[in-house]
């Protein structure tokens, strides 16, 4: 509620949208009702202690692929990367699933293999593109990220 002030005290459910009446017992005699609302954030999160390792492309970079590590699914990542303002979109093309806790060591393995393919921004700062055939890339990761592997590779 102290975050949205500016709403009227009558209508802050419905602007919240409130989709859930959750009863709770406090005692024999009392009863405290608590609304809730859906995070939608949550269905983006992996199950099962699962994190990738994905290779997107994107139409707009012909040549180049992006490498990086998610604790979350795959499609959430792109969903969450397409949505700061690219022209156009990245696509997943592969992704292999890894226990949880060992993703970004991969990750920073893969990045290590193509150090001398990485593209650097304007600015000269490391970004996790690399001017490789997406094939490549898909090889390296299956390749150090073996050992670590928890589930089949996906191809999207």
């Amino acid at each position: 509620r102290s975050k949205f002030r500016h709403i009227q005290t009558d209508r802050f459910l419905t602007f919240i949208r409130a989709q859930y009446l959750i009863e709770i017992s406090l005692n024999e005699n009392e009863w405290a009702f608590v609304y809730g609302i859906q995070n939608i954030d949550i269905q983006s999160k992996t199950k099962d202690n699962i994190e990738y390792i994905y290779v997107l492309t994107n139409p707009g970079y012909p040549n180049l692929v992006k490498i990086g590590m998610t604790e979350r699914t795959v499609e959430g990542r792109v969903k969450m990367l397409n949505a700061s303002s690219t022209v156009t979109e990245w696509v997943p093309k592969f992704a292999l699933p890894v226990s949880k806790g060992n993703a970004f060591r991969v990750e920073q393995q893969v990045h290590k293999c193509f150090s001398d393919k990485r593209v650097f921004s304007d600015l000269g700062k490391e970004r996790e593109f690399f001017e490789i055939d997406p094939l490549v890339a898909f090889d390296k990761v299956r390749e150090i990220g073996a050992l670590f592997q928890v589930g089949n590779p996906i191809i999207y």
